[in-house]
């Protein structure tokens, strides 16, 4: 009867371990994905509010007809503040335990989120080097690097007005959250939250038990 009693006690500490062990493995990695994400949503600046303008030295700049450069702050992207958010919020639910620890379920939320942020990360912008220059007649004269070399063109026509955008990770913040973000998946994927065995030194002998969930 002793040893029956015994039996019973080691089998529910053991389901109540993995399961503690489950949810601490679900809170670090709500923790990480939240703060990626808050991180990913105000890093990243770009120019896209300013039409023909490009990031360089911390300004949307652009050359006036006198040949000096001159700009503007760029701003926060909205798709990327709301993105950035969206990622926080499902690190937040795991946090709150939106659901029982489930290394599937994590997983793929978390890995959902990393591409999330890798798309948005992806846009099209002007590369370093290009200069828009405003000429005293109201047009506006481009110049970017190209693999052949420097090119320049009228802004203003229709047709070639974005001949010189590269699609890239322009937000490079938010690509590193992703990237982050993707390995964290992985480690939530790979990590085992339950011991093979439960092994404890008590007066008297040492004790070897097998977890098992219900």
């Amino acid at each position: 009867m002793n040893h029956r009693i015994v039996v019973v006690v080691v089998l529910v500490l053991a389901t109540s371990t993995a399961s503690a062990q489950g949810r601490k493995t679900q809170i670090v990695t709500g923790l990480g994905l939240a703060s990626l994400g808050v991180y990913a949503a105000v890093m990243d600046r770009d120019c896209d509010i300013h039409a023909q303008t490009t990031l360089m030295n911390g300004q949307c700049e652009w050359r006036t007809p006198a040949g000096h450069l001159t700009g503007d702050l760029p701003e926060l992207p909205g798709e990327q503040l709301a993105t950035g958010l969206t990622v926080a919020g499902i690190g937040g639910l795991m946090v709150a335990g939106a659901w029982e620890p489930s290394k599937g379920v994590d997983t793929l939320f978390t890995a959902g989120a990393g591409f999330l942020l890798l798309a948005t990360a992806y846009d099209d912008n002007y590369p370093r080097g290009t200069v828009h220059e405003r000429t005293s007649d109201g047009r506006t004269l481009t110049t970017c690097p190209t693999p052949e070399g420097s090119m320049g063109y009228d802004s203003d026509v229709a047709a070639l007005a974005d001949f010189c955008r590269r699609d890239s990770f322009s937000r490079i913040h938010m690509m590193w959250s992703g990237i982050a973000a993707l390995g964290l998946a992985a480690g939530r994927a790979l990590w085992r939250d339950d011991p093979p065995l439960n092994v404890s030194v008590r007066p008297g002998g040492v004790w070897v038990g097998k977890t098992i969930g219900f």
